[in-house]
């Protein structure tokens, strides 16, 4: 019963906190791409992903969207 316990966290733990912290971009990534880690993005920006840092999001700035 505790393998059975320990496998379902384990499933758990792959399926729901895992993808969440795999998407977050680091600084270095954002600026190669054009881009800032801020905490809003300004309206002629665009918001591309989540940062590292607490509670901010890469922002670059928008060429021909219209939205």
């Amino acid at each position: 019963m505790k393998t059975f316990y320990y496998f379902l966290r384990f499933l758990c733990f792959v399926t729901l906190i895992l993808p969440v912290t795999c998407t977050l971009m680091d600084a270095d990534r954002c600026i190669k791409l054009n881009g800032r880690c801020k905490k809003d993005c300004h309206r002629s920006e665009r918001r591309i992903d989540s940062c590292f840092l607490p509670n901010k999001v890469c922002c670059i700035k928008r060429l021909l969207d219209k939205y």
